[in-house]
């Protein structure tokens, strides 16, 4: 009889789904309206969160709701690689754990 391997992590995981901006470069049939409509980019909405703010909120996940747990993040969108401040964020959350992107590809 075979012995059953029991997988464990060693760290707890914090786990955060971001949905960065509601544009997207396709209009692919199968996502949903609202995920590529641009209400905050065409301004029928106050707009995407501005730098200040999503350093805002970078600094307070990492400084007071990390502690110690290793990160994972999945940035979504729309697209994500059309916000401007795209490589800023990547580059700032990249060293607490793992990012990953849900992108179209272009």
């Amino acid at each position: 009889m075979k012995k059953i391997i029991e997988i464990k992590r060693k760290h707890p995981v914090l786990y955060v789904y971001w949905t960065l901006t509601d544009f997207c470069n396709f209009r692919c049939s199968y996502c949903p309206s609202k995920l590529h409509s641009g209400d905050y980019k065409t301004g029928r909405k106050p707009g995407y969160p501005t730098d200040n703010e999503i350093r805002t909120f970078l600094k307070r996940l990492i400084d007071h709701h990390l502690n110690g747990r290793f990160l994972q993040v999945s940035i979504s969108g729309g697209e994500p690689t059309l916000h401007p401040m795209y490589e800023e964020i990547v580059d700032t959350l990249h060293q607490h754990g793992i990012i990953e992107t849900i992108t179209n590809g272009s």
